[in-house]
């Protein structure tokens, strides 16, 4: 165990329950129904993101959101601003016949491999976009989502490697942390739709984000164009893909932050920390919920 995550365990014990519950959202963390659960699962995501850090001053973290027919990823290159280098979907290789035979998997699984990985330099972190494994209506599990749980399980092993982090990002966390907790008459989907558009093609967060490709690339690619007068052609798994990546890089720029914070207070007692670090959670937190307000409008 190192020194700072010792201080850090310490500052945890010290924090209140509302406390750790933003500090869990805002660096992506899972709740927990405990205090000593939010802590340690705050540990471990701090450990997590503190491993994404070897490249110097630049991590690449790329978001991979698969289906059966298609996937859709996302590459960002974090410095001092998050940056979109690549966004795109892609149709994968089928044999038609509907099933999900060996053979096909591991086509697809190579294809993946090759348009992503070896198509960047260096990749710190990669995500896959956690399966449902139901639909909301049934309660049975059709065969569809058996077969997209199958291949995100066969690419998860199969990307898995000693350079580099895979994970798997649960959709619920992202939308929370992008849409807050939404009411009834406010559909998810929709909803994520319009945050990735308005990130895209508003300045609201211009200070802090970059797109490397022309904006009608990446219009294009989001597929909310207009089209013979029908409206904006709807996209989720672009958005979603998206989302993903950009809420992992936000996640890393905010243990930094924390980081930074720490180490700068360094002999200061662990109350005083923990103020600190309290603080710090209530103002980002805020700036959160205000930012969430003007994506939604």
């Amino acid at each position: 165990m190192t020194k700072n995550t010792r201080i850090l365990q310490s500052i945890c014990n010290n924090l209140n329950s509302n406390a750790l519950k933003l500090l869990s959202n805002l660096i992506g963390s899972p709740t927990g129904t405990t205090k000593l659960v939010k802590a340690t699962n705050i540990i471990s995501q701090l450990n997590l993101l503190s491993r994404l850090q070897n490249n110097g001053n630049r991590s690449t973290i790329i978001s991979i959101d698969n289906g059966i027919s298609n996937f859709a990823y996302a590459t960002f290159h974090i410095g001092e601003k998050i940056k979109l280098n690549q966004w795109n979907k892609l149709q994968l290789p089928s044999d038609n016949t509907g099933s999900l035979s060996p053979e096909e998997t591991h086509n697809i699984v190579e294809f993946i491999s090759k348009k992503v990985i070896n198509t960047n330099d260096h990749i710190d972190l990669i995500t896959l976009e956690r399966q449902r494994t139901r639909t909301v209506s049934s309660k049975f599990i059709s065969n569809q989502i058996i077969k997209v749980n199958i291949l995100e399980h066969v690419l998860f092993n199969h990307l898995t490697s000693d350079y580099y982090q895979v994970q798997s990002s649960d959709p619920s966390r992202m939308t929370k942390f992008w849409c807050g907790d939404l009411n009834n008459s406010i559909n998810s989907k929709t909803a994520r739709i319009k945050v990735a558009k308005k990130f895209i093609l508003s300045n609201l967060v211009s200070h802090d984000f970059q797109i490397d490709q022309s904006k009608k690339k990446i219009y294009d690619w989001l597929q909310l164009s207009e089209q013979n007068g029908n409206g904006p052609r709807k996209d989720d798994d672009l958005a979603d893909c998206f989302l993903h990546g950009l809420s992992w890089s936000t996640w890393f720029q905010t243990h930094l932050e924390i980081k930074k914070m720490i180490d700068d207070n360094i002999h200061d007692d662990i109350k005083t920390l923990s103020t600190l670090l309290t603080d710090y959670c209530i103002e980002k937190s805020a700036k959160q919920t205000h930012l969430q307000q003007k994506l939604l409008q």
